[in-house]
Formats: C-alpha cells, structure tokens, sequence
C-alpha cells in the first residue's frame, strides 16, 4: 500500500513515509468493503489511535478529487492511480 496525496501536499517531496509521520493528517479512505480501511486501523492501533478519519467512501472517483484538493492523505494501493492522476503523487509506506 502507498500513501497518496496531492502532488502540492507539504510530504509530497518525501521518498517515504511512516504511519508516525502521517498521525495529524486527515485520512480520506475506501470504507469497510475494502481492506484499506482494516489496515488503517491496524496501524492506528499501533500508535495510539491518534490518526483520524476525515471521510470514507466506497467511490474512488470521490476520494481521489478530495486529495487532489489537498485535503488529506490516502493508504491506497498502486493500481487505485492511473495516468490521468498526475496531481496525485503515491508515496512508499514502510
């Protein structure tokens, strides 16, 4: 899984990213049809629950123009992205 944001978004430049650096930034997220969310949540345990959820859907289309506003980050994997995404920028999670 990747962490996806708008390509102005301030961690855009990182190579990569941890779930600490990602705690006070608003998650935009694929509900619970999917595993996106589970593992979110799994990683949220871990550190205290202190990351939030801003909106979650079920419609990609939705979530991906919420982050090319710049309003969140996503945890999404590398074929949620197509060639038309070029404001967003997908960031290694490790």
């Amino acid at each position: 899984l990747y962490i996806v944001l708008s390509k102005n978004h301030p961690l855009a430049t990182a190579l990569s990213l941890t779930f600490e650096d990602l705690v006070d930034q608003s998650f935009i997220l694929l509900d619970e049809h999917f595993v996106h969310l589970k593992a979110f949540e799994l990683l949220n345990q871990k550190h205290q629950n202190k990351a939030e959820i801003f909106f979650k859907s079920d419609d990609i289309v939705i979530i991906k123009e919420l982050l090319k506003k710049g309003i969140g980050v996503s945890l999404l994997a590398d074929i949620a992205l197509s060639d038309e995404d070029d404001d967003l920028i997908k960031i290694p999670l490790i």
